[in-house]
């Protein structure tokens, strides 16, 4: 049993990729986050948390994911709530964690709040492998629900391709596809040249023009429902796509009205991710790059999703043109690996044409 003492002061938000963007340094996050994925807990270590509380269960065992693991690796220690509980507010206030006991203070006086189940890395490993025991009846179930959404969708999915307006500045440009998926930072770093050359256009779907940002890459277009937007991102001079359903509603181009900055709307049957590309490949894309996109059952399921109908018809459509990009990868992999990797696929890559190291030089 845990005897540690953990105090400081607390903040929630039902969205944990709306915490890690406003939460102060060395604060506790609680979230609400049922199978805590691994792009969720790198944004809550990037954000400097001291500890994390959620109100769900972390880890299920029903698939296999990283978010425990990350945080285990990067010693913050994370608590599942055990019975019903609600925030006071979203924050700040005080908490103080002793053991397994959650006490909170109002007024001038702790009062206990919850009773508390911390993770350790023997717990998350007996989750891990309980996942690889279900995996197969999950997959099969999943590819199921994936292909009879596909079919069912096939002719709206070819009928929106008709009708998608093409974005201008884009048609004979190599495409950066940028989303919020797991290590999406780290890889944007590793391709920040390439990002940043005349001949590329980058577009970042939602919350991932915040990780580009920091990075000191500036997107083309901004495009997804922009429940994610970063403050930093609203006085940007670039184009913003607000994804519509296909009876034209938009809630990202409300959300953008709310606040002043003009969008355009797109009409498409899939995640912004799926719109994203198609969007580059209607427009002329001579080639296109992903980043932080999801293209397995188990991103997908991270993302509480039950299928990927719409991203197999998309990277069917385009798969002569998508090349995904992504060198980020275990705990175990240390940054020089990494580079070696990104030299290795440089060196075979179009993107390291005698053009491109020319245009990389004059800059």
């Amino acid at each position: 049993m845990s005897s540690q003492v953990i105090t400081g002061t607390g903040y929630f938000q039902e969205k944990t990729k709306l915490l890690a963007q406003t939460i102060p340094r060395g604060a506790i996050a609680f979230i609400s986050h049922r199978d805590l994925d691994r792009t969720a807990a790198e944004s809550l270590v990037q954000s400097g948390v001291k500890a994390v509380v959620n109100l769900e269960c972390s880890m299920t065992g029903r698939f296999y994911h990283e978010g425990v693991f990350i945080l285990l690796h990067h010693q913050i220690a994370l608590f599942d709530v055990t019975v019903p509980f609600k925030c006071p507010d979203v924050g700040p206030f005080f908490v103080s964690i002793a053991g397994q006991h959650l006490y909170i203070k109002k007024g001038q006086s702790w009062e206990e709040t919850a009773c508390l189940l911390p993770w350790d890395l023997q717990r998350a490993e007996e989750k891990a492998a309980a996942s690889k025991e279900k995996e197969p009846d999950v997959f099969k179930t999943f590819m199921k629900n994936s292909l009879i959404h596909a079919a069912a969708g096939l002719d709206l999915f070819i009928e929106s391709i008709s009708t998608l307006q093409p974005i201008d500045g884009v048609s004979g440009k190599q495409v950066f596809v940028v989303a919020r998926g797991a290590g999406y930072r780290e890889d944007a770093a590793c391709w920040k040249q390439e990002l940043r050359l005349p001949s590329s256009f980058v577009m970042a779907v939602d919350g991932a023009s915040e990780g580009l940002l920091l990075e000191g890459i500036i997107p083309d277009v901004i495009i997804g429902d922009m429940d994610s937007l970063p403050e930093q991102a609203q006085s940007l001079n670039c184009i913003f796509v607000s994804h519509a359903y296909m009876n034209g509603k938009s809630p990202g181009h409300e959300r953008l009205e709310k606040i002043g900055i003009r969008s355009e709307k797109r009409m498409f049957p899939g995640m912004s991710e799926d719109l994203a590309m198609m969007l580059a490949g209607v427009s002329g894309a001579s080639k296109i790059y992903s980043i932080g996109c999801r293209s397995g059952y188990l991103e997908m399921m991270e993302k509480d999703r039950e299928g990927m109908g719409s991203t197999l018809l998309t990277r069917a459509f385009l798969g002569h043109k998508i090349s995904d990009l992504k060198l980020s990868g275990d705990l175990a992999v240390s940054a020089k690996l990494r580079q070696q990797r990104r030299a290795a696929l440089m060196h075979h890559d179009p993107l390291n044409d005698s053009s491109a190291e020319q245009r990389r030089q004059e800059q």
